[in-house]
Order: structure tokens, then C-alpha cells, then sequence
């Protein structure tokens, strides 16, 4: 910090000046001192201080200063030495002298050598101006060397077609892009015109682009067809700028091009693609219209569904009350439970009297009914049906009523019982109707059962009083038309009988009845020394009394006519089957056949006088049947009828 100061207030010239000084004052003390030795001392300040004072002579405002320094100090040495001798002043006078000369000297070759330093600086400023020119016109040249080196690589490395024509279309520059496009040769193309690889209906296209030129707007873009040298016309899209010289005249042209024949075929697509989207979006409009319109139905259809399940709780709900039935949901891990009011009221509590629970329905059980409710309710939990219990209630007044719990079983995601839902209804007047309707029809069939009897009763005797008749009657044929009649009262009377004994009055097992008529004909018929075999294959089913007395009086004519006439002759076998079964979901089919001599070739059954076969007939067609015989090895009788819609199979 303190050099750098004192080199602002010391000046370089200074370090000279010192030099200088001393140089001139050992010189003045080799010459003076030996000539003065008496004032050699004295002379030294004298000398010294002009000298230090022209050593700032190197600068022109400093040897001024001493200038004037000088004569002031001479002045004042004159005055203090007034009484020094004449040489002595002399001497001063001419140290003093020395020292202005000094100065002098100094100054003039301070002012050579500032010369001589401005000219070398001068010259040296020139030639560093000159090199640097020459270097800045090296790295010109080099610069533009590169540039056109760069320029060229890119435009001949460029995949674009670049090119340069005059206004009349001769082209002056082609990269090799465009000969490898137009497979032409690049000496082949230079000085030709472009014109012929453009169709003659879109060479038009260029004179009206080119046409709209000018040094204001100088560029300008055309697409237009090219015939390639092969024949295909591709797209091509240019970018044209027009070059114009120092008075506006038009040079020529400089363009890039490059092929868009993909991008017309794409756009071709696009165009293609957007008319068929558009075609599609119409119809997704019209979708989507229909869509909205359905919706629109469907939501109007929802509010609808909504009354109606609005309305149709309220049925259920007035259903519910007008049946006295209570709707009840259960959680069968807690046991809580949800109950509507006229749950409530089928229990006989107020509604939200009692928490609804489990337990609290339980003890509301009938004592006797409570724990068969219980396991009924355990049973369907663990067996995973349905609840469907009748049981009794006790009423906080004490009146007793029935009550009939459905339930359904209510399970969780993993298939686990988890509650119950259902209703529970009042049935106490039901089973009210219901016992006085078993009370009635208990004495219904103690009235029926009686009539039965006395039926059976009254044809016994019908019966009876023919055999007495027959007894004194000494004409066989006469009995034997009585015994016939005997047969047929029986029949009927054991159908009367069969019905009191069954516990449905109304229908009896008509396989078992054909088996104990057949034992009955058997014994009635049975002569002496004859061995007949009757086999009965016959299904159970259950015929009303207007079907099975008709059938029962078939079976017992065809039996009994076998019985008499199939086997006059003792034969090895003798055998007579009665087939009864059900052939067709509502066919049945009653057949008669036996192995004896069979019908007389003369005669004609369904034609004959015989009051059997007649009667046999008749009550087929009454009971819509139709009788079919076959006389063979066998003689079989066949009456295949419907089976009535009264009828059931047990």
C-alpha cells in the first residue's frame, strides 16, 4: 500500500534523476572539495540541492521549479555568505552555474528521450494495429472458409431438395438430394430447365405465385405435382425466395423443396378418416339421442316404479293391518330385533311398550307352545330353511290367540346365518273357522260313511233276495240269469263297501278292489274238478265312485263270462289275468284276457244279443273309454280310458 503511494507522488523519471545527481556530485566533490578545501563543506548543501532540484527536471513543470528555485537560492546564498571571499562566492556562482547547466542538459535529454519513447510507442502501436489487421483478416478468411465449407455440407448433407434457377426455370445449383430425387446427374441438370418435371397443368401454379414477387415480400410457398424419372408424379412442396440485385431487378431464385407425397396421401386418409368419423359420430349422435331417450324412459319408468313400490307399500302396509299381520326383522347374534306397530298389537303390547328382542317375544309364548317355538326357530337356523310356525300367545289381559310366525333366513357374505326376517300374523279366527270346518266335515263322513253303509246294505239284500228267488226256481237258465244279476249287485256293493271302510270317502285303491272281486267271482263261479289261476297285475290308483263303479261292473262281466265259457273242457292250464294300469299321464288301461277256447268264429261281439258284452260296452263309452277285442290264443278285452281329473294316485 505505502509503494504504491509513493510511486504516485515519486514519478519513475525520478530514479534517473537520482542517478543523475550523484553521478554530478561525486564529480563536484572530486574537483571542487581539492580546489576549496576551506569551503568544501560549506558548498556541499549548495551543490547537492540544485542537483536533487534538476533531477525533477526530468519532467518540464519540475526543471522550472528549480529554475526558480535556483536564482532564490543563489539570492539567499549571496546574502549569507556577504562576507565570504570573493572566490568563495565565485565558487557559489559557479556551482550554481553547473547546476543550471546541469538542468539544462537534463532537460533536453529528457526531451529526446520522451521523443524517442513516443516514436517507439507510436511504432509499436502500428505495427500491433497492423498485426492485429493482418490477424483479423487471417481469422476473416479462415471464418469464411469454414462458413462455406459448413454452408456446403449442409446443403449438400440435407435431405431436402435445394436448388437455384434463373427466372426462366435454368437451374444454376442442385445438392445431391436433388439428383438422387429426380435420379439425374447433377453436370446433366445444371443449365437445363426444370420446367418439363412439372405437369402442364400446374406450370400455371407458378407463374401466378411467382407473379405476386416482389424486393418487399420475396418469398413465397407453392405445392404442386413433379414427374419423377420413372414416370410417378409425386407431391412436392417448395419454398421459393426471389434474390433482386442493388436496383430491384430480379436475379434469381433460391428454393428448398421437399416431397409431401405421403402427407397428401395421409391427409387423403384424414379427409377419408374425418367423413367416416363424422358419419360415426352422427350415428353415435343418434345413439346416443336414443340412448338419452331410453334413459329418459328409464328414469320415467323409476319415478313410476317408485309410486308404484310407494303405492304398493302402502297396500302392503293396510294388507298388513286389514290381515292383522306385524313385519319383524331379528339378528340371531344379539337377539335384538325390529318390530312394526302392528307387531305390537298381534302380541297384544302397545307399540314401544317393550324393547323388541328375542326374549320379549318368547315370554310372550303360550307356556305349553313355548319351547316347541323355540326349537322350531333353533332347527331352522341350523338346517338353513325357511320359519314357517304356529303357536299361541297370551295377551297381558289374558285372552289367548293364535299367531303364524314365516320367516326367512337372513345370511352373511360368507354363507353364515346371521337373523331372520318375516311377519307374523294373527290366525286366531282362522283356527276358529278351521275347527268348527273339521267339526262339520267329521260329521259330513260320519254322514257319508252311514250312507255308504246303507247302501252296501241295501244291495246285499238286493242281492240276497235274488239268490232266495233263484233257489225256487227250477229253471236253470232263469237262475243262472239271476245269479248274473246276484254278481252284479255284489260288485256294486262291495264298492260301497270299500269306500265306508276308506278314510277317503270319496275314492278308493281300485287294484286292491279288483283283487278282492276276483276272489269273490272265483268262489262264486268255481265248478267242480276245474283248476282256474286268476293273476291280477294292477297299479294302486284311486278312482272316484263315478269312474269305478262302471269300471267294477266291466271287470266283474268280463271275469264272470270267462269264468263261464272260456273253459268248458278241463285243460292243462287255465288261467284268466286282469292287467289294470296307468299307460299315459292320463291314459289308463284295464285289460281282461284268458287262455280258454275263445269266441265262436260265428259270432260277433260287439254285435251279439248278450246282455254282458252290451252292458261291457256301455259303460266303456259312459266313462269315455273304447273297447278293443282280440281273439287270438288269447281273447283279451281291452277298455282304454281317460284318466279323470278327479282321480288322484295315492
Amino acid at each position: 500500500m505505502i509503494k504504491n503511494r509513493l510511486s504516485i507522488l515519486i514519478p519513475k523519471s525520478f530514479h534517473a534523476g537520482l542517478l543523475l545527481t550523484a553521478v554530478v556530485a561525486a564529480f563536484s566533490f572530486a574537483i571542487i572539495v581539492p580546489l576549496y578545501p576551506r569551503y568544501g563543506t560549506e558548498l556541499i548543501p549548495l551543490v547537492l540541492l540544485p542537483m536533487l532540484v534538476a533531477a525533477w527536471a526530468l519532467e518540464w513543470r519540475a526543471a522550472a521549479l528549480s529554475v526558480v528555485g535556483l536564482f532564490a537560492i543563489t539570492f539567499l546564498v549571496n546574502s549569507v555568505m556577504a562576507d565570504a571571499t570573493v572566490a568563495a562566492q565565485q565558487l557559489f556562482s559557479v556551482g550554481a552555474l553547473i547546476s543550471v547547466f546541469t538542468a539544462v542538459i537534463v532537460g533536453l535529454m529528457r526531451t529526446l528521450i520522451i521523443r524517442s519513447q513516443q516514436q517507439s510507442a507510436l511504432q509499436a502501436e502500428e505495427r500491433a494495429a497492423l498485426q492485429r489487421e493482418i490477424t483479423e483478416r487471417h481469422l476473416t478468411e479462415q471464418a469464411l472458409r469454414q462458413s462455406e465449407a459448413r454452408y456446403r455440407a449442409i446443403v449438400e448433407d440435407q435431405t431436402e431438395l435445394i436448388c437455384r434457377f434463373q427466372p426462366g426455370g435454368i437451374l444454376t445449383f442442385v445438392n445431391d438430394a436433388y439428383c438422387a430425387y429426380f435420379d439425374r446427374r447433377r453436370e446433366d441438370l445444371l443449365g437445363t430447365s426444370f420446367m418439363p418435371f412439372i405437369p402442364a397443368e400446374d406450370q400455371t401454379l407458378l407463374d401466378t405465385a411467382y407473379a405476386n414477387l416482389s424486393p418487399a415480400q420475396p418469398t413465397v410457398s407453392v405445392e404442386h405435382r413433379i414427374i419423377k424419372a420413372n414416370g410417378e408424379i409425386c407431391w412436392m412442396h417448395w419454398t421459393d425466395r426471389a434474390i433482386y440485385d442493388e436496383n430491384g431487378e430480379l436475379t434469381e431464385f433460391q428454393s428448398v423443396g421437399r416431397d409431401t407425397t405421403e402427407q397428401k396421401i395421409a391427409e387423403a386418409e384424414v379427409k377419408r378418416l374425418n367423413a367416416d368419423l363424422e358419419q360415426r359420430v352422427i350415428l353415435r349422435t343418434a345413439e346416443l339421442a336414443e340412448a338419452i331417450e331410453e334413459l329418459q324412459k328409464e328414469v320415467t319408468d323409476r319415478h313410476q316404479a317408485e309410486a308404484e313400490l310407494r303405492e304398493s307399500r302402502q297396500r302392503l302396509q293396510l294388507a298388513l293391518n286389514a290381515a292383522k299381520a306385524g313385519a319383524w326383522a331379528w339378528d340371531s347374534h344379539t337377539g335384538q330385533a325390529i318390530w312394526s306397530d302392528e307387531n305390537y298389537l298381534v302380541m297384544g303390547l302397545q307399540p314401544g311398550s317393550v324393547e323388541p328382542h328375542y326374549d320379549t317375544w318368547l315370554a310372550c309364548v303360550h307356556p305349553e307352545d313355548r319351547q316347541r317355538a323355540s326349537d322350531q326357530v333353533a332347527a331352522a337356523i341350523n338346517d338353513r330353511t325357511s320359519l314357517d310356525i304356529e303357536f299361541r300367545v297370551v295377551w297381558p289381559d289374558g285372552s289367548i290367540h293364535w299367531l303364524n310366525d314365516i320367516g326367512q333366513m337372513r345370511l352373511d357374505e360368507n354363507g353364515r346365518p346371521e337373523g331372520m326376517y318375516g311377519i307374523q300374523m294373527d290366525v286366531t279366527e282362522r283356527k276358529r273357522i278351521e275347527a268348527e270346518i273339521r267339526a262339520s266335515l267329521h260329521e259330513k263322513e260320519v254322514l257319508l260313511k252311514e250312507i255308504h253303509h246303507r247302501v252296501k246294505n241295501n244291495l246285499q239284500v238286493i242281492a240276497s233276495m235274488l239268490s232266495l228267488q233263484a233257489a225256487y226256481l227250477a229253471d236253470t237258465q232263469t237262475q243262472r240269469v239271476l245269479k248274473d244279476s246276484q254278481n252284479r249287485v255284489a260288485a256294486m256293493a262291495a264298492i260301497h263297501e270299500k269306500l265306508y271302510q276308506s278314510k277317503n270317502l270319496a275314492r278308493i285303491d281300485f287294484g286292491k278292489y279288483i283283487r278282492d272281486l276276483m276272489a269273490q267271482l272265483l268262489s262264486s263261479y268255481m265248478r267242480n274238478g276245474q283248476d282256474i289261476q286268476l293273476t291280477v297285475d294292477a297299479d294302486e290308483i284311486w278312482l272316484g265312485v263315478n269312474t269305478a263303479v262302471p269300471c267294477g261292473l266291466i271287470v266283474n262281466e268280463l271275469v264272470s263270462n270267462a269264468l263261464k265259457h272260456a273253459f268248458p273242457h278241463k285243460q292243462p292250464t287255465s288261467q284268466i289275468t286282469v292287467r289294470f294300469h296307468r299307460v299315459a299321464a292320463d291314459q289308463i288301461c284295464l285289460c281282461v284276457a284268458d287262455n280258454g277256447v275263445g269266441i265262436p268264429p260265428h259270432i260277433t261281439p260287439l254285435q251279439t244279443n248278450s246282455l254282458g258284452l252290451q252292458l261291457v260296452n256301455t259303460l266303456a263309452k259312459q266313462i269315455g273309454g273304447n273297447l278293443e277285442i282280440e281273439n287270438g290264443q288269447d281273447t283279451v278285452f281291452r277298455v282304454t280310458f281317460p284318466f279323470p281329473n278327479e282321480e288322484i294316485k295315492q
